[in-house]
């Protein structure tokens, strides 16, 4: 949930890189009252959106591909 709130702050402040490094490390399924805020397919196409944007290949191949 730290990782999503993280995330979210980086995309307000348009550090679209650190953005997308932070929802690619949320491994557990948002729930509860923080659901409320974001979703699970949210933080996903936040996260790609994000990496495509700023990523490398090599970056994409080894963050994006390996991530659940």
């Amino acid at each position: 949930m730290a990782q999503a709130a993280y995330g979210l702050v980086n995309l307000e402040n348009k550090l679209y890189k650190e953005a997308a490094r932070a929802f690619l490390e949320v491994t557990q399924h948002i729930s509860g009252s923080f659901n409320y805020v974001i979703a699970d397919e949210d933080i996903a196409i936040y996260a790609g959106l994000c990496a495509l944007a700023t990523f490398d290949r090599e970056e994409l191949r080894s963050k994006v591909n390996s991530s659940s």
